[in-house]
């Protein structure tokens, strides 16, 4: 892969119809120049139990199955190169930095996701994969019945593929992955200690591996320091869709800028079937990309949210005679039969997981107004958008849309 620039190198564009370049860069290059790549983090498999036990030795996790050739060192062509052996189910994080020693900074980071190939699924107008971005597994669900056929192994083990339905979680705007919780056990993370997650291994500067169940929450910061800190989830100081309900900081939160970081900002949010130029931030692999809030919808009489005006639908009957403890399926017209896991969402204030197996919450790739994002919003009998009042701090799943 190439190592020397950041994403796709789209680092500024014009959004909402406007004249004025918006650098949603921030001041950082859309090149690099790494002295090395290293892996940064990986996550296992939540159908492999060893793959969330801690080997206490800081010894390479058992299925960690990719390794960097060349020691991470770039190519005179820019390039990086890595191998897969023994290939297992998994998301690593490769990160490109800009010394060789142990204070190094991060340039950049890439997301690895290692699963079989997700599929294309109808959904209204557009396609869509079908899972969420870093979900290891998607059942597969009776296109006439309403039956998921879960477990593959023949261990009757439903809940640990459903849990690998899970994927990250995201802060709207930023390309970093954020743990999710593990997996259905529990509602919400009420505790004041850590701020939990499912297990991940961190890789040390020494090369030890350290097996975690929280992550590190700071506060707002700018755009080049979360760059450089990307396991962090970023908080606010508000939630209601202020410039202080957004993991960036006040000064980049100018209204116009900050709402094209997904390159979604354009003048006519109303119209379907736009294209849009996609961004260094966008997290979804090539060809894909943060979904249009009208993906939901083929028409008025078919639709899971409206799109444009928000609001609520009730969920068909039949939606809810799948695994509705869990997650809902799509069975209207003009909508492929996918999951959606009740994930829950990461609290902007706190960086906690709340509402998991009781409601699922995705981003959308559209921004609301100045401050707000459109949130995609399921539960046990309804679902629809959010046409504001979540800002980008909230953490929420990303479902890929097909450019």
């Amino acid at each position: 892969f190439k190592a020397t620039v950041r994403g796709n190198g789209v680092g500024s564009l014009l959004p909402l119809g406007g004249s004025v370049t918006a650098e949603i860069n921030a001041g950082l290059s859309t090149t690099i120049s790494p002295a090395k790549v290293d892996i940064l983090w990986w996550q296992g498999d939540f159908t492999k139990n060893e793959d969330f036990t801690d080997p206490e030795n800081g010894a390479k996790p058992a299925n960690m199955c990719l390794s960097l050739l060349d020691n991470g060192v770039i190519g005179a062509d820019g390039y990086a190169s890595f191998q897969i052996s023994n290939f297992s189910k998994g998301n690593v994080v490769l990160a490109a930095y800009d010394g060789t020693g142990e204070n190094a900074n991060i340039l950049w980071t890439w997301h690895i996701w290692l699963t079989d190939k997700p599929k294309d699924k109808l959904s209204g107008n557009y396609t869509k994969m079908d899972r969420f971005l870093g979900a290891t597994y998607a059942p597969e669900i009776s296109e006439t019945g309403t039956t998921i056929s879960w477990d593959e192994s023949g261990n009757n083990d439903d809940l640990a593929y459903r849990n690998a339905t899970l994927g990250f979680y995201y802060q709207w705007g930023r390309k970093d992955p954020i743990i999710g919780p593990n997996g259905f056990t529990s509602e919400k993370d009420s505790g004041s200690g850590s701020v939990l997650s499912a297990g991940w291994w961190k890789k040390n500067s020494g090369g030890t591996w350290t097996y975690r169940t929280s992550i590190d929450t700071e506060s707002a910061n700018s755009i080049p320091y979360v760059v450089q800190n990307p396991t962090v989830f970023y908080k606010s100081d508000s939630n209601d869709g202020r410039p202080d309900s957004q993991w960036f900081s006040d000064t980049f939160a100018d209204g116009y800028t900050n709402v094209a970081l997904w390159g979604y900002a354009v003048a006519d949010y109303s119209i379907q079937g736009q294209t849009f130029s996609k961004t260094m931030y966008d997290p979804c692999p090539p060809g894909y990309r943060t979904p249009f809030h009208h993906s939901w919808k083929y028409n008025d009489n078919y639709r899971y949210a409206d799109g444009e005006n928000g609001g609520f639908d009730n969920l068909p009957s039949v939606d809810k005679l799948f695994d509705i403890d869990y997650g809902i399926v799509t069975t209207r017209d003009h909508f492929d039969r996918m999951w959606y896991p009740f994930a829950g969402m990461r609290n902007p204030l706190t960086g906690r997981y709340e509402q998991v197996g009781k409601e699922g919450f995705m981003n959308t790739g559209m921004p609301m107004r100045q401050y707000d994002t459109r949130t995609f919003r399921y539960t046990k009998t309804q679902s629809g958008q959010h046409a504001g009042g979540k800002g980008s701090a909230h953490g929420m799943m990303v479902r890929c849309m097909k450019e």
